[in-house]
């Protein structure tokens, strides 16, 4: 069964360590590093998690991602990699809830880091190359390690890998199926998830930007939900939002803020996440203008992600609280 699979930058064992010191240890090295230890599955996806930290993952619809046209292989790997970023991003979620424990560095997953693959078979797969995820493929093997050097146990890969929990990916794995089930909350989710990635190396101009784009098409949603909800039939059988008011509605006339102003008039939008969303959006319209002096900070970007949290989580009650931390080193 053909997968795409990715590994977090940080490397991590999976619901069970391997006892690197053990006399066999060079014998079953493969075969345990590349045992599946955690499985999941709904209608039309299946995650599965390798015990060398391997995040793999079928979605049904498409089938096998090497064999494709081309415009077909773009989308494919297009609905792929919004799938991976939002399951890394429930990952480093799930660790954090379950272990108290924030561990990964969250980044974007890109067609460098993913690569198609099997669970199960024995087969050849092409190396992530320009990504340390060719690292960890490689690494499942014994000789590819210098075990002349370092025990294997105190080697860069292996020294101070932490476990994660059953009960972490169960969590990953429930949060992102609730995602699957609902029309756009994994494309949003991993929007969210490259807008955190972007945040963490303090690129806080793209992080409110990807953050906005989220808000704003959840913004789109509720609006659309609010004039079907206020469409009805009226006594002389018109329809009081008739296809001219509608496309009115959604005219240029009716801009975000626009919307945004009335949803909350109408007891749509809470006052608090309001005013927020019209702080990140004048945020973003300094980015868009380059508006001169003015320049962004840590807590901007933060409350972009923040907020585009809580209107994903008020459009499908998925709550999520990931890590914030920096992924940068000292100069």
């Amino acid at each position: 069964m053909k997968f795409v699979a990715f590994y977090p930058s940080r490397p991590f064992w999976a619901v069970t360590k391997i006892d690197l010191e053990a006399p066999d240890v060079r014998e079953h090295f493969r075969d345990r590093m590349s045992e599946e230890v955690f499985r999941k599955e709904t209608l039309g996806y299946i995650v599965s998690v390798s015990r060398d930290g391997r995040i793999s993952l079928n979605i049904s619809d498409f089938v096998d991602i090497k064999t494709e046209k081309t415009d077909a292989l773009v989308r494919s790997w297009g609905t792929y990699l919004d799938h991976l970023n939002a399951i890394y991003l429930f990952l480093d979620c799930a660790v954090a809830k379950i272990q108290n424990f924030a561990y990964f560095n969250l980044h974007e997953v890109t067609n460098r880091d993913a690569f198609p693959t099997s669970v199960g078979e024995l087969r050849g797969e092409s190396i992530a190359s320009e990504s340390i995820a060719g690292s960890f493929q490689l690494g499942r093997s014994y000789d590819w390690h210098p075990t002349h050097s370092l025990p294997l146990a105190y080697q860069p890969m292996f020294f101070s890998r932490h476990l994660v929990t059953a009960e972490a990916l169960g969590e990953m794995v429930d949060t992102y199926f609730k995602a699957v089930i609902v029309p756009g909350a994994v494309k949003a989710y991993a929007g969210i998830a490259r807008a955190i990635s972007s945040y963490k190396i303090t690129n806080y101009e793209t992080s409110l930007v990807f953050s906005w784009f989220i808000v704003e098409e959840l913004i789109n949603l509720l609006w659309d939900d609010f004039l079907t909800e206020n469409s009805f039939e009226m006594p002389d059988k018109s329809q009081r939002i008739n296809k001219d008011r509608r496309n009115l509605l959604n005219g240029r006339d009716y801009t975000t803020s626009v919307r945004s102003n009335i949803l909350e008039l109408a007891g749509c939008l809470e006052f608090g996440l309001f005013s927020d969303i019209n702080t990140v959006r004048a945020h973003r319209n300094h980015i868009v203008h380059q508006k001169k002096g003015v320049t962004l900070d840590d807590d901007d970007a933060r409350l972009g992600v923040y907020t585009s949290l809580k209107m994903a989580e008020q459009r499908w009650g998925i709550s999520i609280r990931p890590p914030m931390g920096y992924s940068i080193t000292g100069l």
